[in-house]
Protein backbone atom coordinates (compact mmCIF):
# COMPACT_ATOMS: atom_id res chain seq x y z
CA UNK A 1 0.00 0.00 0.00
CA UNK A 2 2.87 2.19 0.93
CA UNK A 3 4.22 1.98 -2.56
CA UNK A 4 1.36 2.49 -4.21
CA UNK A 5 0.97 5.82 -2.23
CA UNK A 6 4.76 6.40 -3.33
CA UNK A 7 3.84 6.60 -6.90
CA UNK A 8 0.68 8.50 -6.47
CA UNK A 9 2.01 11.26 -4.21
CA UNK A 10 5.30 11.42 -7.09
CA UNK A 11 3.14 11.81 -10.21
CA UNK A 12 1.45 14.42 -8.39
CA UNK A 13 4.48 16.10 -7.91
CA UNK A 14 5.03 15.61 -11.57
CA UNK A 15 2.14 17.21 -11.97
CA UNK A 16 2.28 20.10 -10.08
CA UNK A 17 5.69 20.41 -11.66
CA UNK A 18 4.27 20.63 -14.54
CA UNK A 19 1.01 22.99 -13.81
CA UNK A 20 3.74 25.47 -12.27
CA UNK A 21 5.86 25.87 -15.41
CA UNK A 22 3.25 26.12 -17.78
CA UNK A 23 1.65 28.48 -15.47
CA UNK A 24 4.95 30.81 -14.78
CA UNK A 25 5.77 30.55 -18.68
CA UNK A 26 1.99 31.87 -19.81
CA UNK A 27 2.30 34.41 -17.09
CA UNK A 28 6.00 35.69 -18.13
CA UNK A 29 4.43 35.62 -22.11
CA UNK A 30 1.49 38.08 -20.82
CA UNK A 31 4.31 40.48 -19.39
CA UNK A 32 6.20 40.58 -22.05
CA UNK A 33 2.98 41.47 -24.24
CA UNK A 34 1.15 43.85 -21.72
CA UNK A 35 4.61 45.89 -20.14
CA UNK A 36 6.25 46.10 -23.79
CA UNK A 37 5.57 50.03 -24.01
CA UNK A 38 6.54 50.52 -20.54
CA UNK A 39 10.07 48.70 -20.84
CA UNK A 40 10.28 50.58 -23.91
CA UNK A 41 9.74 53.93 -22.59
CA UNK A 42 13.12 53.46 -20.34
CA UNK A 43 16.08 54.00 -22.52
CA UNK A 44 18.50 52.10 -20.51
CA UNK A 45 16.59 49.14 -19.51
CA UNK A 46 16.52 45.57 -21.15
CA UNK A 47 14.47 44.29 -18.71
CA UNK A 48 12.23 43.05 -21.35
CA UNK A 49 15.13 41.39 -23.34
CA UNK A 50 16.20 39.85 -20.03
CA UNK A 51 12.81 38.17 -19.95
CA UNK A 52 12.49 37.07 -23.58
CA UNK A 53 15.84 35.73 -22.93
CA UNK A 54 14.76 33.58 -20.12
CA UNK A 55 11.49 32.25 -21.57
CA UNK A 56 12.78 31.29 -25.03
CA UNK A 57 15.57 28.96 -22.65
CA UNK A 58 12.94 27.84 -20.75
CA UNK A 59 10.73 26.51 -22.88
CA UNK A 60 14.12 25.26 -24.73
CA UNK A 61 15.33 23.20 -22.11
CA UNK A 62 11.63 21.88 -21.26
CA UNK A 63 11.50 20.55 -24.97
CA UNK A 64 15.18 19.38 -24.81
CA UNK A 65 14.39 16.45 -22.63
CA UNK A 66 17.34 14.58 -20.71
CA UNK A 67 18.95 11.51 -22.13
CA UNK A 68 19.23 9.12 -18.85
CA UNK A 69 22.07 7.39 -19.00
CA UNK A 70 22.62 4.56 -16.02
CA UNK A 71 26.09 4.31 -17.47
CA UNK A 72 27.33 8.19 -17.25
CA UNK A 73 29.60 8.91 -15.01
CA UNK A 74 28.93 10.67 -12.06
CA UNK A 75 32.17 13.23 -12.38
CA UNK A 76 29.83 13.58 -16.07
CA UNK A 77 26.78 14.90 -13.83
CA UNK A 78 28.44 16.95 -11.79
CA UNK A 79 30.13 18.50 -14.42
CA UNK A 80 27.37 19.24 -16.28
CA UNK A 81 25.54 21.01 -13.34
CA UNK A 82 28.45 22.71 -12.36
CA UNK A 83 27.90 24.42 -16.27
CA UNK A 84 23.97 24.77 -15.85
CA UNK A 85 25.13 26.68 -12.32
CA UNK A 86 27.72 28.92 -14.47
CA UNK A 87 25.14 29.40 -17.06
CA UNK A 88 22.20 30.13 -14.30
CA UNK A 89 24.54 32.58 -12.44
CA UNK A 90 25.08 34.53 -15.40
CA UNK A 91 21.75 35.24 -16.16
CA UNK A 92 21.22 35.82 -12.86
CA UNK A 93 23.86 38.52 -12.96
CA UNK A 94 22.03 40.26 -16.20
CA UNK A 95 18.96 39.94 -14.22
CA UNK A 96 20.38 41.28 -11.41
CA UNK A 97 21.97 44.38 -13.14
CA UNK A 98 18.56 45.17 -14.95
CA UNK A 99 16.31 44.47 -11.69
CA UNK A 100 18.22 46.59 -9.20
CA UNK A 101 19.76 48.99 -11.34
CA UNK A 102 19.18 50.11 -14.34
CA UNK A 103 15.22 49.75 -13.59
CA UNK A 104 15.73 51.73 -10.74
CA UNK A 105 15.61 54.63 -12.76
CA UNK A 106 12.38 54.28 -14.08
CA UNK A 107 9.56 54.00 -11.86
CA UNK A 108 6.76 52.44 -14.45
CA UNK A 109 9.24 49.94 -14.82
CA UNK A 110 9.80 48.83 -11.07
CA UNK A 111 5.97 49.19 -10.48
CA UNK A 112 5.10 46.83 -13.43
CA UNK A 113 4.32 43.24 -13.33
CA UNK A 114 7.28 42.48 -15.96
CA UNK A 115 9.37 43.92 -13.32
CA UNK A 116 7.68 41.03 -9.92
CA UNK A 117 8.09 38.28 -12.68
CA UNK A 118 12.10 39.55 -13.68
CA UNK A 119 12.36 38.99 -9.76
CA UNK A 120 10.65 35.49 -9.38
CA UNK A 121 12.97 34.41 -12.06
CA UNK A 122 16.39 36.03 -11.01
CA UNK A 123 15.23 34.57 -7.44
CA UNK A 124 15.31 31.26 -9.29
CA UNK A 125 18.70 31.27 -11.46
CA UNK A 126 20.19 32.61 -7.80
CA UNK A 127 18.93 29.11 -6.17
CA UNK A 128 20.03 27.24 -9.53
CA UNK A 129 23.36 28.50 -9.53
CA UNK A 130 23.76 27.94 -6.30
CA UNK A 131 22.89 24.54 -6.84
CA UNK A 132 25.37 24.25 -9.82
CA UNK A 133 28.27 25.55 -7.90
CA UNK A 134 28.16 22.52 -5.28
CA UNK A 135 29.82 20.61 -6.97
CA UNK A 136 33.00 22.53 -7.31
CA UNK A 137 32.69 22.80 -3.18
CA UNK A 138 32.87 18.98 -3.43
CA UNK A 139 35.20 18.17 -5.11
CA UNK A 140 37.43 20.99 -4.12
CA UNK A 141 36.98 19.85 -0.39
CA UNK A 142 37.10 16.33 -1.62
CA UNK A 143 40.47 17.06 -3.37
CA UNK A 144 41.78 18.92 -0.14
CA UNK A 145 41.12 16.10 2.02
CA UNK A 146 43.16 13.61 -0.52
CA UNK A 147 46.02 16.00 -0.73
CA UNK A 148 46.05 15.82 2.89
CA UNK A 149 45.95 11.66 3.33
CA UNK A 150 48.67 12.02 1.05
CA UNK A 151 50.60 14.38 2.87
CA UNK A 152 50.28 12.34 6.07
CA UNK A 153 50.70 9.27 3.80
CA UNK A 154 54.09 10.67 2.63
CA UNK A 155 55.35 11.49 6.26
CA UNK A 156 54.59 8.02 7.70
CA UNK A 157 56.30 6.19 5.00
CA UNK A 158 59.13 9.25 5.31
CA UNK A 159 59.62 8.63 8.95
CA UNK A 160 59.46 4.26 8.36
CA UNK A 161 62.06 4.96 5.74
CA UNK A 162 64.06 7.31 8.16
CA UNK A 163 63.81 4.77 10.99
CA UNK A 164 64.67 1.89 8.80
CA UNK A 165 67.68 3.20 7.37
CA UNK A 166 68.70 4.20 11.26
CA UNK A 167 68.17 0.55 11.83
CA UNK A 168 70.56 -0.32 8.82
CA UNK A 169 73.13 2.13 9.73
CA UNK A 170 73.39 1.39 13.66
CA UNK A 171 73.30 -2.70 12.10
CA UNK A 172 76.11 -1.83 9.56
CA UNK A 173 77.80 -0.42 12.70
CA UNK A 174 77.01 -3.48 14.55
CA UNK A 175 78.15 -5.49 11.71
CA UNK A 176 81.78 -3.62 11.64
CA UNK A 177 82.31 -3.37 15.33
CA UNK A 178 81.36 -7.57 15.64
CA UNK A 179 84.05 -8.23 12.58
CA UNK A 180 86.62 -6.01 13.88
CA UNK A 181 86.13 -7.74 17.78
CA UNK A 182 86.92 -11.18 15.83
CA UNK A 183 89.56 -9.84 13.93
CA UNK A 184 91.07 -8.81 16.97
CA UNK A 185 90.64 -11.85 18.94
CA UNK A 186 92.05 -13.89 15.59
CA UNK A 187 95.45 -11.78 16.09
Amino acid sequence: MSDSLLKCGGCLGLIALLAGSITYTVFGIMFLINDYEVCHDCDDSHLWEYVLVILILQICSGKGGSSTNSNKDNEENYLVLLIIGIIQGGFAIWGGIELFDKANKCEDVKNSDIWIWGVVSFSIQCLIAFIGFCPLLYFTVKGCLSCVKNIQTIQVTEDTYSTNLQEDESSEECNELSLHTNQEENI
